[in-house]
């Protein structure tokens, strides 16, 4: 693998963390960063490496980059760590570079690889790449300061899909050596948008805390702390929807508690019991938002709920639960993020049938 070109698009917390473990494992890699935001990546560019503390330790070369050209020609993988607010921009810098051939990863995706097929057919129409997405980043990490990160926990499997879904299983084989984890194969990106964990817990967490975290400003362990039991119980009936859902497209989901049992391996009988136990969570401190106006809200309700609400009236699947917390977040911040968010127009997907949504996420366009 010492000879594989790989570019991490993202330069936060998971980037720079999937940046150097891929640097560890003996790839070449470049990091790149929106060019608004050049400043965060300017230590790495300076000492070309990054340092991993915590449970990876050491300091690996990782080249940094603003320029979208330099991070795409000649990349044969391409790994996207971002908010979902920055998907498309960090997407359109790469999007004229891209390669017949390349891979491109969101991590996560949160339905991202549906806009970036739209996104492809528009303006590189003809060319060759596989999307593909996972529902969860594998580290639990945050930076201590650029170019310096610190990993405290890892997650035991990530599920993956791409966009043809009937390109999964070749390219699983072909990610297998890039990460430490296992690879577990999901039945198509749908799929993994609606596998994101964050969709179920977030938004409704920090909604049910919402006093608290104005108050202390987040002086308390959101997971450990915030996920009560009556927190969990509300948390459970959104993710019965999101099953619900995941059904109608003819999607087996596992539920929230089988997914954090089966990924921290975790034992319990009730959200709030995987969760508040869960030493991932609970040894690190303090770590709730210290405002409302989080990215748990701000990313997930418009592009994890919105796209779910969406699904399901397509489907005709009711969801009483999901559709108020969109409502309660839409009046809290004065925004509208049934319109804000990732909508079906924005997926290409408008219009279509149960069945032809389908379709197009097991063979693409």
């Amino acid at each position: 693998m010492s000879q594989t070109r790989v570019s991490v698009l993202g330069a936060g917390n998971g980037g720079q963390a999937l940046a150097a473990d891929l640097s560890r494992r003996g790839c070449d890699v470049t990091l790149f960063e929106h060019p608004d935001f050049v400043s965060g990546i300017a230590p790495i560019i300076k000492n070309g490496a990054i340092r991993m503390t915590g449970t990876m330790e050491g300091v690996f070369p990782v080249r940094a980059t603003a320029s979208g050209e330099e991070a795409a020609k000649g990349a044969q993988y391409l790994f996207m760590v971002s908010p979902s607010f920055a998907q498309r921009p960090l997407f359109n810098e790469v999007l004229p570079w891209l390669e017949n051939g390349a891979t491109v990863v969101f991590i996560p995706g949160n339905f991202f690889s549906f806009e970036a097929s739209k996104l492809l057919r528009e303006k590189r129409p003809g060319v060759d790449v596989t999307l593909a997405e996972t529902d969860t980043l594998p580290y639990a990490c945050r930076l201590d300061e650029p170019g310096t990160v610190n990993i405290w926990g890892m997650k035991q499997k990530v599920n993956i899909a791409a966009l043809p879904a009937d390109r999964t299983r070749s390219l699983m084989e072909k990610l297998r050596p890039f990460f430490v984890l296992d690879l577990w194969e999901s039945p198509s990106t749908l799929a993994i948008g609606l596998q994101n964990m964050n969709l179920v817990f977030h938004s409704s967490g920090v909604l049910l805390n919402t006093g608290r975290i104005e108050s202390t400003k987040g002086a308390f362990r959101f997971y450990s702390d915030g996920i009560t039991e009556s927190v969990g119980k509300l948390q459970q009936k959104i993710d019965d929807e999101r099953v619900a859902t995941g059904k109608a497209f003819g999607i087996e989901l596992k539920s929230a508690l089988e997914f954090m049992r089966d990924c921290y391996r975790m034992e319990g009988n009730t959200l709030h019991e995987v969760v508040a136990n869960n030493p991932a969570y609970s040894s690190h401190g303090n770590d709730a938002p210290k405002s409302v106006t989080h990215r748990y809200v701000t990313e997930d309700v418009p592009y994890l709920l919105v796209p779910m609400l969406e699904l399901a009236s397509a489907a005709g699947v009711r969801a009483p639960v999901v559709d108020a917390v969109v409502t309660m977040w839409s009046a809290l911040l004065d925004r509208n993020f049934r319109e804000d968010g990732r909508t079906m127009k924005r997926l290409g997907l408008e219009g279509m049938s149960v069945q032809q949504i389908m379709d197009h996420a097991e063979r693409g366009f």
